[in-house]
């Protein structure tokens, strides 16, 4: 029995047609889940690079004043939970470079905690010993492992000055390294003036340490604060604003691509109203026609990516380091969107298209 509103019938009937759609929308997809990925990846990777995080953690710097003294008032400040001595040390990595926490060695599993960290292999420096601590990601884009030495002495653009001996990976979200206070003293002839703090604030209490900060500043202009500003949230805007440029010349490409697809079927349209099929049952079989395309031409798209990523990861960019997020929590919201707007355009075009057609017209062979 003839089913002329059958959707299925006619995927099978007009298979190269379909299939050219279908792999318009895969490439669509495909184009957008790797702008996703790329973004996500590089985001992630910025954020972990630096690490005094936007309400988390600030590293106060105070030149020129009696340390003991701002330590104290650091340490009775009720916002702030705990404070950390520290000196700012940098390693290179491939087209830059990342941060080196030097601490006394009886705060670093505190610190270790406090920011989100953990030490996955090895161990961490010993005092007075030149050793170093590094996320395995960072270890990895280094080409480093445990008990490799590195520094100025082997490598003449590294940024850190001295032979270091790698004792320990980490695991977390920081992109840093953490290394022994005392020895880097030493080695570089600092007085204790010259030692900041790295500062984390309780829970919910960001705020309040920032404006301690900013207070005593005036009452003290040596007294620097650093944390994490605006920069990724403009980092972040002008990315999302790409993709988004992207996808709305992606949709209004497929969008066109519907109306020619749909605009070369008039006569058929046309036919089944004169057939006695109201424009509702019609728009209803191209909603589902529509739909089904989208839908399976993203999932088609999304899973060779995928596939693709995976690929990557395996082949480079895990042992490099810097391996790609092939997931994460705004993905289906930001692909879903463009099928969304697809479907609602393409039954914008039908619902034109009938409105105009000539049934009539169409049974005499005129469309």
């Amino acid at each position: 029995m003839t089913k002329p509103l059958s959707v299925w019938k006619y995927y099978c009937n007009n298979q190269k047609k379909v299939v050219l759609v279908l792999t318009i929308i895969a490439l669509s997809a495909f184009l957008q889940y790797a702008l996703l990925i790329y973004t996500a990846t590089w985001l992630k990777f910025a954020y972990a690079l630096e690490p005094f995080k936007l309400n988390s953690n600030i590293y106060v710097y105070p030149h020129k004043l009696k340390q003991s003294q701002i330590q104290q008032l650091l340490n009775k400040q009720p916002a702030i939970s705990k404070v950390f001595p520290l000196r700012l040390g940098y390693t290179s990595r491939p087209n830059g470079r990342a941060f080196i926490l030097t601490l006394h060695s009886k705060d670093m599993n505190s610190a270790l905690h406090s920011l989100d960290l953990a030490l996955i292999k090895g161990r961490l420096p010993a005092a007075g010993t030149r050793e170093i601590a590094l996320n395995w990601r960072l270890a990895a884009a280094k080409g480093l492992k445990i008990g490799d030495h590195f520094g100025r002495q082997y490598a003449v653009r590294d940024y850190l000055i001295g032979d270091y001996k790698l004792v320990g990976l980490l695991d977390g979200d920081l992109l840093i390294g953490f290394a022994d206070l005392d020895s880097y003293c030493h080695d570089f002839h600092l007085a204790q003036e010259d030692i900041g703090f790295l500062v984390i604030p309780r829970k919910g209490q960001f705020d309040k340490v920032v404006n301690f900060l900013e207070q005593r500043r005036r009452k003290g202009p040596q007294l620097y604060a650093f944390y994490r500003g605006t920069f990724l949230e403009t980092d972040i805007f002008v990315l999302n604003a790409f993709y988004l440029a992207i996808t709305c010349i992606v949709t209004i490409c497929v969008s066109f691509l519907f109306y020619i697809y749909f605009y070369e079927r008039r006569p058929e349209m046309c036919l089944l109203e004169a057939l006695g099929y109201t424009r509702k049952m019609i728009f209803g079989r191209v909603f589902f026609e529509i739909s089904g395309i989208s839908l399976a031409g993203l999932i088609l798209g999304v899973t060779v990516g995928w596939l693709s990523g995976q690929a990557l990861n395996s082949a480079a960019f895990m042992e490099q380091g810097l391996p790609l997020e092939l997931w994460g929590i705004s993905y289906p919201f930001k692909l879903l969107t463009t099928p969304l707007v697809i479907i609602l355009s393409g039954l914008l075009i039908v619902w034109r298209l009938l409105k105009k057609a000539d049934p009539i017209a169409a049974i005499e062979g005129e469309v």
